[in-house]
């Protein structure tokens, strides 16, 4: 509990000053109290007397506040309307205080990170949105506030309901409001100003497939998502995994990350799990179960499908496990605590095997022709549900290549066959949706695997084929963004990172 609740701080002094506080650096559990707090006071930048009196009681509060936070997501225990506020974390405090100036939380906020350009677009937005002669909210403007917010964001690593509590002052700053309520929350999130827009626009009539979240609902569902992602990696850091986040919390983050409204549901979260060998799925996935908001049967059903996958021998270094994870939509979650919206959504995992990413990396060819690792190659995924017959594969040149997936009904699931990529007759080559896992390649990543080498050496075999590529078309546009089947919803930014790889 000690390790989850200074977990809660991030990567930042105050986590490592914590963590000598209360002993749980390796060799420091047996040391007196006055070096632990000479360790801690030298990681805060202070000196052990300004320590002992300002920074350690403060930690001290901050860290029973989050314990008490736990216990109560646990069900161990409830922080109720009769308890001390003091009983709850501080933005737990902000969130149940209607009352509170933004004023107050504006310079929480500006002291963690620089807000004034997410400011600035912000007003930039309302005063399109407000202005009746609009007919068009530019593509570019929208983009540019995910931007801008992502930029912010880097400073929350681990502190998602600060983030949504500063969003909310900064953005209601901007409205002129003067106090955090629930009403302002509901306002910003279901901003109702957006809908006349083509973007925003859902019905009948509409060219828009799915619906676009308000700007306040893309943050605070992008922060729901992150801050889940968050809470698995600390469930996962002492095992040797790598882990990317992929889909649209990576490539559309700020921006399409949509909360569960009526019939549309909300954005997946796509993790993509390495491990070294297929003898370590059953410690990941007894890991995973322990994921707090995590639909109960659902994880029952992982841990039986896990056991079939390894005693079925299943494992062919060809075949990928996968499986999807509703998360609640009732359990406590205060980055919602006033939203009306408080819906599922998925949880994608996949799970591979070093053998399994090297043969769908195409690792035994330096180079990605049909002359050297063939036209296509088959993989297989073992799903919990048949699905779609057919995959859609993108070329360089955004052209699209449909080919079916064979489908065998096995034990606990489906074994899905699918292509890694394919090369058609023309020489043009269509990564295929495994491949396009790791693509884009700026995706947030993290673990104790070192798979770098391998990705890098996919990077480069991708950018050398489309050099090859643009020799053969010269006068066609050939990017490495038009080859992933989701480039329609990437943002700019993330587009510009990903194409500014192909060192054209």
């Amino acid at each position: 509990m000690l390790q989850h609740a200074v977990d809660s701080f991030g990567e930042s002094r105050e986590a490592v000053a914590a963590s000598h506080t209360f002993g749980l650096l390796a060799g420091t559990k047996l040391k007196a109290a006055t070096d632990r707090r000479r360790a801690a006071a030298n990681a805060q930048g202070v000196s052990v007397e300004r320590f002992r009196k300002g920074y350690e009681p403060q930690l001290i509060g901050q860290i029973t506040d989050e314990i008490i936070s736990l216990l109560a997501r646990r069900g161990v225990g409830r922080v109720g309307s009769h308890e001390s506020p003091s009983a709850r974390t501080s933005t737990e405090k902000y969130l149940s205080l209607q009352n509170l100036h933004i004023a107050d939380v504006l310079k929480d906020a500006h002291a963690t990170a620089d807000w004034h350009l997410a400011a600035g677009v912000y007003r930039q937005c309302i005063k399109i949105a407000d202005d009746d002669d609009t007919i068009v909210i530019p593509d570019a403007v929208l983009s540019f506030l995910a931007e801008a917010i992502d930029r912010v964001s880097v400073h929350y690593f681990g502190k998602e309901k600060e983030f949504v509590l500063h969003a909310l002052a900064v953005f209601g700053d901007v409205e002129k409001a003067e106090r955090i309520s629930q009403s302002l929350f509901h306002r910003l999130y279901e901003d109702n100003r957006f809908d006349r827009f083509t973007q925003y626009a859902v019905g009948p009539s509409s060219t828009m497939k799915k619906r676009r979240p308000r700007p306040f609902e893309a943050i605070v569902e992008t922060a729901r998502r992150l801050g889940d992602v968050c809470s698995i990696r600390r469930t996962l850091e002492d095992l040797p995994v790598y882990v990317t986040l992929g889909g649209s919390a990576s490539y559309g983050r700020f921006l399409y990350v949509r909360g569960h409204a009526g019939h549309t549901a909300g954005s997946d979260v796509d993790l993509i799990f390495v491990v070294p060998h297929y003898d370590a799925l059953n410690e990941v996935v007894e890991r995973l179960v322990n994921f707090h908001d995590a639909d109960d049967s659902s994880v029952q059903s992982l841990v039986r499908r896990a056991n079939v996958f390894k005693n079925e021998n299943l494992d062919d270094s060809r075949t990928i496990f996968s499986h999807k994870i509703p998360i609640k939509d009732n359990e406590p979650n205060s980055i919602m605590t006033w939203a009306s919206n408080r819906g599922s959504y998925i949880l994608d995992l996949r799970i591979m095997s070093v053998a399994v990413l090297d043969w769908l990396l195409v690792d035994d060819s330096t180079t990605l022709t049909a002359s050297s690792s063939g036209h296509s190659r088959l993989i297989r995924d073992y799903s919990e549900h048949g699905s779609y017959t057919e995959s859609n594969y993108r070329s360089f040149s955004g052209r699209n290549i449909r080919s079916g997936i064979d489908e065998t009904e096995v034990d606990a699931g489906f074994l899905r066959t699918s292509r890694a990529y394919l090369i058609d007759d023309e020489d043009r080559y269509y990564p295929g949706m495994h491949q396009n896992l790791f693509l884009p390649l700026s995706a947030r990543h993290w673990g104790n695997l070192s798979i770098t080498d391998k990705l890098d050496a996919f990077r480069w075999k991708i950018v050398e084929r489309l050099r090859y590529e643009r020799r053969l078309q010269p006068y066609e546009l050939l990017k490495i963004s038009l080859s992933h089947a989701n480039s329609e919803n990437f943002v700019p930014h993330v587009l510009r990172s990903v194409d500014s790889r192909d060192n054209s």
